[in-house]
C-alpha cells in the first residue's frame, strides 16, 4: 500500500516538498474550500431549474437541504485541515500538545468523528456502492462490510479518550491517517477521484506521527 500511497501524493505534490511549502498549499486549498463548494452548488442548482418554468425540479426543502449539509461538511474539513496546520506548526517532539496549544481536544475530537460518520450518510453510501455498482452482489456486499467494520474500529478507538495524554491526539492523527487511506482504497486509486482535502490530510497525519516518532 505504501507504493500506492507514494504514488498517487506524487501525482499531486513532489515527496520531498519542504514543510512550509507544503502548508502553503494545504492553507491555500483551506481558503478556497467555500469557493469551490459555491461553484459546485450552483453547478447542481442549474441542473434543478427548469429553463422555461424556473421552478425546481426538486422541492425547495430538498434543495435547502442539499445546501446546508453540503456546506456543514465543508466546514468540518476547513475545521480539520485548520487544525492540522496548527499542530504542524507549533508541534515538536518536546511538547505535549495539550498544554502547548490552544485547542480543544474534545472539538478536535468530534470533528474527526463527525468525519468517520459520514461513512454511514445515505448519500454517501450510495456513492460508494457507484463506485462498485459493477461488482457482483456477493462482493458489494463484502465492500459494505469492510466500511461499516472500519467506522465501528474507528469509533470504538476514539470514542472515550480525553486530552489526557499526548498520546490521544496521535489516536486521532492516526484515525484521519487511516480514514484517508479507506477512502483512497474506495476510489481504486484514481487520482482523478480522489479528493485533494484527503491527501493533504493523510500527509500532515504523517508529519505528525512521524515527529512523534522521532
Amino acid at each position: 500500500m505504501e507504493e500506492l500511497v507514494d504514488k498517487l501524493i506524487t501525482q499531486h505534490l513532489s515527496l520531498d516538498v519542504d514543510l512550509n511549502s507544503f502548508l502553503i498549499k494545504v492553507n491555500h486549498c483551506i481558503k478556497n474550500l467555500k469557493e469551490e463548494m459555491r461553484i459546485g452548488f450552483e453547478e447542481r442548482e442549474s441542473s434543478f431549474l427548469s429553463i422555461e418554468s424556473r421552478q425546481y425540479s426538486i422541492s425547495d426543502e430538498s434543495f435547502e437541504k442539499i445546501f446546508f449539509r453540503t456546506e456543514k461538511r465543508i466546514d468540518v474539513l476547513k475545521k480539520v485541515l485548520l487544525y492540522l496546520v496548527s499542530f504542524a506548526q507549533n508541534y515538536s517532539q518536546e511538547d505535549e500538545l495539550y498544554d502547548k496549544l490552544h485547542i480543544s481536544f474534545i472539538e478536535f475530537k468530534n470533528l474527526v468523528l463527525f468525519l468517520i460518520d459520514l461513512l454511514l450518510e445515505e448519500d454517501v453510501q450510495k456513492a460508494i456502492a457507484k463506485e462498485y455498482e459493477k461488482l457482483s452482489s456477493e462482493n458489494k456486499k463484502q465492500i459494505k462490510d469492510m466500511i461499516l467494520q472500519n467506522h465501528k474500529e474507528f469509533v470504538k478507538l476514539l470514542k472515550n479518550i480525553e486530552a489526557s495524554k499526548d498520546e490521544n491526539y496521535m489516536k486521532l492523527f492516526n484515525a484521519l491517517k487511516n480514514l484517508s487511506a479507506l477512502w483512497f482504497k474506495i476510489k481504486s486509486w484514481n487520482s482523478l477521484k480522489i479528493r485533494k482535502t484527503d491527501i493533504f490530510i493523510y500527509q500532515l497525519t504523517e508529519v505528525l506521527l512521524s515527529k512523534k516518532e522521532e
